[in-house]
């Protein structure tokens, strides 16, 4: 998944974003399978090669031009980016596809253990024992299925029949499953620990204070009402209608609006703060993943890598006045 304006999505969005919306049940299948890359994305590193072929274009191009290219692009690409005397930063954009896997987790968990739920008055207690059960009821003998499905059906039945009426039952009852609703609810319970937003307003903080310091502790309620309202996402309105929010802040005058934005930079430096530093433990100097990464680190930086391949493209640059094929890290 690409990245992902949680701010401006709603929760219906969210919903059709993540197939909760489908009618029915889909087999869950792992909360959210890592992915893998090419290579094996544990040890994905950009690597020159002798070359590619296509007339030799590769080879043939400015050595100097070629390896700086390259190296450019392997850094467009990674998780993080050298700055100053070659001091490792995140890059930002891995902060949304950190968002989409936190949030897609917990909405598959939920999810799942909202299916258990509904399939428990027929007495099944896992996904596999339904996909168990839904195969016994398409057979007219239970020795027709295979070992392993028999021992996945746990002893609930051994009657096609009865199987059956258990799939029909169960089948209305997943139905029945408010994914909308399970999204939403979700969202607003993780909405804490996503970490996107929290690092934009971070970036704007200083310049934001600074336009507020600028109107003084004279201001005025309508001025400090147009502030707010000039900088909604500083302040995350919702839920009442903006003006209602912002003359509800504005109404503790200068002071207050100051102490509401120095308290949103509290709560979220320590936030941004925790996946920055689980981000660059991931990495060594060179920007090569470490071979420890978990898996849930693997999907982040695997959906990250992919989206910013799809952005960059899959090849070259112009360097130098001449064109170089620069290799791509998933060919």
């Amino acid at each position: 998944m690409t990245g992902v304006n949680f701010s401006a999505m709603t929760p219906q969005q969210m919903y059709q974003m993540y197939g909760a919306g489908q009618a029915g049940y889909t087999p869950y299948t792992g909360a959210s399978t890592p992915m893998k890359m090419q290579g094996q994305l544990d040890r994905d590193v950009y690597q020159p090669s002798s070359g590619i072929g296509l007339g030799g274009i590769a080879t043939t191009a400015v050595a100097g031009g070629v390896a700086g290219g390259a190296a450019g692009y392997w850094w467009l690409n990674n998780p993080v980016t050298k700055g100053e005397n070659g001091v490792l930063e995140v890059n930002p954009d891995i902060y949304k596809n950190y968002d989409n896997y936190t949030l897609k987790t917990e909405v598959d968990k939920a999810i799942k253990q909202a299916e258990i739920s509904a399939m428990s008055p027929s007495g099944v207690t896992s996904h596999e024992q339904y996909e168990a059960l839904k195969k016994l009821a398409n057979v007219d003998d239970v020795k027709k299925l295979p070992k392993e499905v028999v021992d996945n059906l746990g002893g609930i039945t051994d009657d096609p029949a009865v199987a059956k009426s258990k799939v029909d039952n169960i089948k209305t009852a997943l139905d029945g499953i408010n994914r909308a609703e399970i999204t939403t609810d979700t969202f607003k319970k993780v909405q804490p620990n996503l970490v996107a937003d929290k690092f934009e307003f971070l970036k704007n903080y200083d310049g934001v204070k600074a336009n507020l310091d600028n109107l003084g502790a004279g201001a005025t309620e309508e001025q400090l009402e147009q502030f707010i309202l000039n900088n909604k996402k500083m302040f995350n309105l919702a839920g009442k209608t903006d003006a209602e929010v912002a003359k509800e802040i504005a109404r503790s005058g200068y002071d207050g609006v100051l102490s509401k934005l120095e308290g949103l930079k509290s709560t979220y430096e320590p936030v941004v703060s925790g996946v920055k530093s689980k981000i660059l433990r991931a990495v060594d100097n060179e920007g090569k993943l470490s071979s420890t990464l978990g898996d849930d680190m693997k999907a982040v930086i695997g959906d990250f890598k992919l989206s910013q391949a799809k952005k960059l493209g899959k090849w070259g640059a112009a360097i130098g006045g001449g064109l170089a094929l620069i290799y791509s890290l998933f060919a």
